[in-house]
């Protein structure tokens, strides 16, 4: 009964399936044969020189089991090959060397063995000439391998100078150089925005050398070709793009992309690749010639006025808050959070401090809202746009008192809410665009003297109440959307543009 269930679960899975899991096993066993095959070609070695029978018997137990570990090796490589992802011709060459490996060890077990008989001792001088040639083979074989997962440079990648300059290897910067848009006037949507982007964050794993997925990204056709599990966007339909909905999965699910450890998409790539597809994934247009919706006219804007795309992401500005030293959140108040699908996430691996996203968590309410308070030291960044709050969860909020930055934006707040949001004293960006803030609301705000940007947009501040909060409050950048930062030819007219980091 037992072998028949065992066999209507194997059956229920698809070939694909079980080739897959095999040979994931690859880079676990690839390892056992490199090592038993140096050891015992070291045994063969001293063996030679001092005739020894007990160590003749384990030098043959030795090849045996390289020549074995060498072949199941070669068995989940060839599974693996099947799932794609990597450069054909070094693929190739890294298979067939590796099966040399398992048969040369195989051939030198046999001659061993032949030896025992004396009319055969001839295979014995045989030996030592195939074990030189099996640790070149084994180098190479393993070369390659790295080469396909770490890249084609891998190895001198960090060789220091001179002997790099003596090798004539090319010296490479480790981090590509942020891209500046050098003609805002011109600027084409994908070469100017786009690719920097996919250059930065997603062409590591998907080149010429590396394709995980079956995927490339490195060009136009590639890109619309996509990879083992079809299109990766549809123009138009950004929402059902596969790029778009596996960037916006937690970082800790196995098909986000990129994959945990790698640098991340931030929100404002993410709302980029999000405006290219939904208007088209046009490869050829200009970015004044697509539609421009709320959310990314500042974004575009600072990349017009000279913000770099690829680079490392804008630091903050100092605060003290940022050089502050609290104890650790404890785990299972962060894991409430993340529970309810809010990325908790470190602002540093050095300190404790933590940023709060509700991306994922558009069902984010008042009752949610009361968890941040058991983070209240540790939380300094809070993004609550498009949830359900409202006024209610004003009350937690203003328990936080190591807060700088706080989004609002795209929810129900009204200038009740505000009460509590002005007695935070670190706070020093506040996005209250779309929401229900009046005059008297804006008035409120002028009590946060850490306050350095302040959005407004799509709310029901007047045009007099504005200019006598930035007469009264001079150091605070207001936007309003009509004062804030517009796509102009004339980048100088640009006003008040946040930073990439500030969305």
């Amino acid at each position: 009964m037992f072998y028949k269930n065992l066999l209507i679960i194997f059956l229920q899975n698809s070939t694909d399936e079980w080739a897959n899991f095999i040979g994931h096993f690859h880079p676990l066993l690839v390892h056992l044969p490199i090592g038993i095959l140096i050891i015992g070609i070291i045994l063969e070695y001293v063996n030679k020189k001092r005739q020894n029978v007990s160590l003749n018997s384990a030098t043959n137990i030795v090849f045996f089991w390289g020549a074995f570990s060498a072949i199941l090796s070669c068995i989940a490589g060839y599974f693996l090959k099947q799932a794609g992802g990597y450069d054909e011709d070094t693929l190739n060459w890294h298979q067939n060397l590796g099966i040399a490996v398992a048969a040369i060890s195989l051939i030198i077990y046999l001659f061993k063995k032949l030896t025992y008989f004396s009319w055969l001792r001839f295979f014995d001088k045989l030996i030592l000439p195939l074990s030189a040639a099996l640790i070149v083979l084994l180098l190479i074989t393993g070369h390659l391998g790295g080469n396909m997962t770490h890249g084609s440079d891998y190895l001198t990648a960090s060789l220091p100078q001179p002997f790099k300059g003596w090798l004539g290897i090319e010296t490479k910067s480790k981090t590509k150089a942020p891209h500046v848009i050098a003609d805002p006037k011109n600027a084409l949507a994908y070469t100017d925005i786009i690719n920097p982007l996919i250059e930065s964050k997603c062409i590591q794993c998907h080149n010429a050398d590396k394709q995980k997925g079956g995927l490339r990204m490195d060009t136009k056709e590639f890109m619309l070709k996509g990879g083992e599990d079809g299109p990766i966007f549809l123009a138009g339909n950004a929402a059902s793009s596969e790029m778009i909905k596996r960037a916006l999965l937690p970082e800790n699910d196995d098909d986000h992309m990129p994959p945990k450890g790698k640098p991340q998409l931030t929100e404002n790539e993410i709302a980029l690749l999000h405006w290219w597809i939904q208007n088209g994934a046009s490869f050829d247009k200009k970015v004044n010639d697509l539609p421009q919706d709320e959310k990314v006219k500042p974004i575009l804007a600072s990349l017009m006025a000279g913000a770099a795309i690829g680079g490392a992401i804008a630091k903050a500005p100092e605060s003290a808050i940022y050089s502050m030293k609290v104890d650790a959140a404890k785990e299972s108040d962060i894991k409430k959070l993340t529970e309810k699908n809010v990325l908790v996430l470190p602002l540093s691996k050095e300190l404790n401090l933590l940023e709060v996203s509700c991306i994922n968590a558009k069902e984010f309410n008042d009752e949610s809202a009361k968890l941040l308070e058991n983070i209240s030291n540790q939380l300094v960044w809070l993004k609550l746009t498009n949830t359900k709050i409202t006024d209610a969860s004003t009350a937690s909020i203003g328990k936080l008192p190591n807060l700088v930055k706080l989004f609002l934006n795209n929810t129900a707040l009204t200038d009740k809410g505000l009460d509590n949001i002005s007695n935070l004293k670190n706070l020093e960006y506040l996005n209250l665009v779309n929401t229900q803030i009046t005059d008297a609301g804006l008035a409120k705000l002028g009590k946060i003297k850490s306050l350095k940007k302040l959005y407004l947009w799509q709310t029901k501040v007047t045009k007099p109440a504005f200019e006598a909060f930035k007469k009264a409050n001079p150091t605070i950048e207001v936007d309003m959307g009509w004062e804030g930062p517009q796509l102009q030819s004339d980048t100088t007219k640009i006003k008040a543009a946040p930073k990439e980091s500030d969305a």
